[in-house]
């Protein structure tokens, strides 16, 4: 709930930018990182821990696994909207298992990257604002050729 998320917030000190504040949607990647320390302190490593903080947004530099996760995301079967649905038949439509590592890695550099794409051009079609870090990753998956 919204006064969970603030109690983390104000708990741990963590002050949001404008454009995290006005993203409701991402705030649970925001304050999972330190519930996941707080509760399991035994698994919070710093892998599994920056794999849940960016699973909402991407970020530059992003790794393999910070990819696939975010991507499971925005593609899990449960969500049912028309980009959605695209971007799983996308991602979904070459025949992986007959792509080269390589091969495989771009695809999913390309899937991510147009999925960050559409993100963007959804909030800026509403004139909501777009957090810096899906703006880095999208300009660093730009720049790179694989994952």
């Amino acid at each position: 709930t919204a006064a969970q998320t603030e109690a983390v917030l104000l708990r741990e000190g963590i002050t949001l930018r404008p454009d995290e504040a006005q993203s409701p949607q991402i705030l649970h990647a925001v304050t999972a990182p330190a519930e996941l320390r707080r509760l399991f302190p035994e698994l919070a490593c710093d892998e599994l821990l920056s794999l849940v903080r960016w699973h909402t947004t991407g970020h530059a530099k992003m790794t393999v696994e910070e990819a696939l996760l975010y991507l499971a995301d925005v593609i899990e079967p449960g969500r049912s909207y028309p980009a959605c649905v695209a971007l799983r038949e996308r991602f979904f439509a070459p025949e992986i298992e007959k792509l080269s590592m390589q091969q495989r890695r771009a695809h999913l550099r390309d899937t991510v990257l147009s999925s960050l794409e559409g993100v963007r051009d959804s909030l800026l079609s509403k004139s909501a604002p777009v957090c810096r870090e899906t703006l880095e990753a999208i300009e660093d998956l730009k720049l790179r050729k694989t994952l």
